[in-house]
């Protein structure tokens, strides 16, 4: 029994100096320092002043003295809101209140002026941390301010729009670009790009780990969802020792838990019925899609207690929770329309019944009987559909049906059309066309998938003493999707063909052909 006690204590040991040492890695990344000098009102240093900074909202206290210059200085804060009291025997009570202190932040406050007087009376000033303290260029986003803006998605990557010098990025002939309005695959980084940098010149920092896709530095492993961060600090040049990547860093600092409960409930919703008609497919002809997004969420928070024992009375234990459900139906595959519109050509009805003839073949494929009958060749213009163009043979070009029927073409109509076998495995194959062949395609219709998800977020935060503090975060992201359509009539083909996806006529050939064409944890 005691040599089970020994393994789990030193179990125990070893879990928390590994928080510590995560800590004190992801400081200089979610945290940061304050400093400051204290002086009597004709300038002169107080040294042995009792400084204490103080979380305005968890309440936590961190506590130091000036040293023999009058100088005071913590480290590896995290990015809150602090009140700062600073007392001395002889001295009137200093209280500097509201001093915000943001991810990388070494904010040194200047001259704290203390007079003369008793410890009982109190002097209360704001902070003025307006000071530049290093030669970054960056801005801040807090949660106040995020739910001001005007956004569509829910990645806190979408907020690089509202930076100067930042644009969509655009790619290709189409000039089409990715979307953030669906949450997940194509609504991260790979976006945006500002500043004359690359699309994949961006990292994202979520509660000290970095949450940017290795492979292609572009995307995104995880969601950083806005309603589940205290604020977004984005980073441009000038980056410190402290910035690992640049040329853009999203640092999102996690909502955490305070001395007074707290809760909060949304519902978000966009629906296709308050939306004006996508103007590419309505240039397609395509009907408008038929999208719905959905995303109720949930946060609570506050000091973790067991009604009716004496657990954690001093509150020093406190956690927040957030989860987000993302309901998403009918959303563009690949992420924008033009990459989601599938075409194609597919067999007509007359072609269904047994129709090869002249003209059948012609409207099949948009062309008048005259070119059909003198290009479909080796070195024709219709080379790419020799197997389709091809006119039935008038000789030995009867086959034998399933039931022992011999059947024939009269004038490249197949007698008793297709074998019914056939006919309902070509009728589940290929759907019927949209309208007239154009430029090789007969079928048109919009690639959508359903990439539902849920999300949820835990802190803890326990405050040991004044000089040790412990948080584990927990960011776990789920869910499936149907996945991307692939179609045996999908058709990528030529700037104006399709060679794929097409029926075989019956010049000695077989009766019909078809071709085929993650959860993060972090500890601090």
């Amino acid at each position: 029994m005691s040599h089970f006690f020994r393994k789990t204590t030193l179990f125990v040991i070893l879990c928390a100096l590994s928080c510590m040492l995560r800590s004190s890695l992801l400081a200089q990344t979610i945290n940061g320092s304050m400093s400051g000098t204290v002086v009597d009102s004709s300038g002169a240093r107080i040294p042995g002043a009792l400084v204490v900074l103080r979380n305005s909202k968890s309440r936590d206290q961190r506590k130091t003295t000036t040293n023999a210059s009058g100088v005071f200085n913590f480290n590896f804060v995290p990015a809150a809101t602090y009140t700062l009291t600073i007392t001395r025997e002889g001295f009137e009570t200093l209280l500097t209140k509201n001093i915000e202190l943001h991810p990388n932040d070494q904010l040194n406050i200047a001259e704290l002026k203390m007079q003369i007087g008793s410890e009982n009376v109190s002097v209360t000033v704001e902070a003025n941390t307006d000071i530049a303290t290093s030669g970054e260029r960056s801005s801040l986003i807090t949660a106040k301010d995020i739910q001001k803006l005007s956004t569509v998605g829910r990645d806190v990557s979408e907020l690089l729009r509202t930076q100067a010098g930042f644009s969509q990025v655009q790619s290709g002939l189409d000039n089409s670009s990715g979307s953030a309005e669906v949450a997940g695959s194509y609504s991260g980084l790979a976006n945006y790009v500002g500043n004359g940098a690359t699309a994949n010149g961006a990292s994202v920092i979520a509660d000290g780990a970095n949450v940017t896709d290795p492979g292609s530095g572009a995307g995104q492993t995880q969601i950083v969802n806005m309603d589940m961060v205290q604020e977004v600090k984005i980073e441009t040049s000038n980056f410190g020792a402290d910035t690992a990547k640049g040329p853009t860093v999203i640092t999102a600092v996690g909502k955490s838990g305070g001395q007074n409960y707290h809760g909060n409930a949304q519902l978000y919703v966009r629906h296709y019925a308050m939306n004006a008609q996508d103007w590419f497919a309505k240039y397609q002809g395509l009907p408008q899609l038929p999208d719905r997004y959905l995303y109720p969420g949930v946060g609570v928070g506050g000091p973790l207690i067991i009604p009716g024992t004496s657990f954690n009375k001093n509150h020093k234990l406190t956690f927040q929770f957030n989860g987000e459900g993302y309901v998403q139906q009918n959303s563009y595959a690949y992420g924008n329309p033009t990459k989601a519109l599938l075409q194609a050509l597919v067999p007509t009805q007359a072609m269904r019944n047994g129709d090869f003839s002249v003209q059948s073949l012609s409207n099949y494929l948009g062309v008048d009987q005259g070119t059909l009958t003198t290009q479909c060749n080796a070195s024709g213009t219709l080379v790419n559909y020799l197997h389709q163009c091809a006119l039935p043979a008038t000789t030995n070009a009867g086959y034998l049906s399933a039931t022992g029927q011999t059947r024939n073409f009269t004038g490249g109509v197949l007698t008793g059309g297709i074998e019914p076998n056939m006919a309902a495995v070509l009728n589940g194959l290929y759907p019927l066309p949209t309208g007239p062949t154009v430029k090789g395609f007969n079928y048109k219709t919009l690639n959508t998938i359903n990439p539902n998800l849920f999300q949820t977020r835990l802190r803890v935060d326990y405050a040991m003493n004044d000089s040790n503090k412990i948080y584990v975060v927990y960011n776990g992201q789920f869910g499936t999707t149907t996945g991307i359509p692939e179609n045996i009539y999908y058709s990528p083909g030529t700037s104006n063909s399709a060679i794929l996806g097409g029926v075989n006529t019956l010049a000695r050939r077989t009766p019909l052909h078809a071709r085929t064409s993650a959860a993060s944890t972090t500890l601090g």
